[in-house]
């Protein structure tokens, strides 16, 4: 059962959406990390799940790359 329409941040067709969205979510990553360090992220649980979901945005979207965009020295696990 689908429920309206995809998420409008999500671009399963378009690759350089896709490359954009890896970009935003490493810089987010970056600044969360240069702002506090482990512990302090492990501490806050708001810090926590905001870190978990970029990781979780980072990994969905490395999914959606096509593999000619791929290095040679890995594989892409979503083609």
């Amino acid at each position: 059962m689908r429920f309206g329409r995809l998420c409008p941040f999500v671009s399963k067709h378009d690759p350089q959406a896709t490359l954009n969205q890896i970009n935003d979510s490493a810089l987010r990553a970056q600044e969360l990390c240069a702002e506090n360090d482990l512990p302090a992220i492990l501490a806050d649980w708001h810090k926590r799940l905001a870190f978990e979901r970029v990781m979780e945005l980072l990994g969905e979207a490395g999914k959606r790359l096509p593999p000619n965009l791929c290095s040679d020295t890995r594989q892409c696990r979503g083609s």
